[in-house]
């Protein structure tokens, strides 16, 4: 069975708190079976009295009958008017429409789930974006080929390489007529410390393990190196670095 819905009465008629609602097959007396739910469920009891403010219950019948013959009487039985074909709204195609709608909606919930997922994610990498800006923001400056160039560098027989943040590379040939141990004067002063010292004999063999000789850093200080050499090749190559 399908339901329908009854509908108060629309007449030039005012339903008052105590009226009464009497439902017939239509051109007879015989009592019609009204329901109280949708589901035809549970039967209405005859009749159907109106409440304290003048309004009926929502009553169903089954759409697979004509139209039903409603009586409405007042309290004291009195006829208030008839309708021999009472028109009711069928509801079979609105509850269809309402399960459409309703699964819809589930979809687009699903979805909405999902998109607000993707904004979690979106609002995270926002914030990791945002902190990497506020990070470059506060870098006071950046490396430039001014920072290896100029005052930083002497790309000569004995020179030196500033690099940003004050590590210096130097180097050099200290000319030797024989061995022993010589000072030599850095290029540029270190500022705090000197980390190593290289040595090699000769001019073009300055890392030759079998011509390398020591330069330790013993005697070494912030402007000068001690290089050690035993004579060979007229000479010694150096490299120091420190900052």
């Amino acid at each position: 069975m399908a339901a329908v819905i009854f509908h108060e009465p629309v007449f030039a008629t005012t339903v008052e708190s105590g009226d009464k609602l009497f439902f017939y097959e239509v051109g007879t007396t015989t009592d019609l079976i009204v329901y109280t739910d949708y589901a035809l469920s549970t039967a209405a009891s005859q009749p159907v009295v109106a409440d304290a403010d003048g309004r009926f219950a929502p009553i169903y019948f089954d759409a697979t009958g004509n139209d039903p013959k409603v009586v409405l009487k007042d309290s004291d039985d009195v006829e208030k008017w008839t309708c021999d074909r009472y028109p009711v709204d069928d509801l079979t195609t609105l509850t269809a429409s309402v399960a459409t709608n309703t699964s819809d909606i589930a979809v687009l919930e699903g979805r909405m789930a999902t998109a607000e997922e993707d904004i979690d994610v979106l609002e995270t990498e926002s914030a990791d974006y945002e902190s990497r800006i506020t990070d470059l923001e506060n870098v006071t400056g950046n490396v430039t080929d001014a920072d290896f160039t100029g005052s930083n560098q002497s790309l000569t027989t004995d020179g030196y390489q500033i690099l940003p943040g004050g590590l210096i590379f130097q180097w050099g040939f200290k000319s030797l007529d024989g061995g022993g141990t010589f000072t030599v004067t850095l290029p540029t002063p270190f500022t705090t410390a000197v980390f190593i010292v290289f040595g090699g004999a000769g001019a073009l063999d300055k890392f030759d393990d079998e011509a390398s000789q020591s330069a330790g850093k013993d005697g070494s200080s912030l402007t000068t190196i001690k290089v050690t050499t035993d004579g060979q090749g007229g000479g010694t190559s150096w490299i120091a670095i420190g900052y």
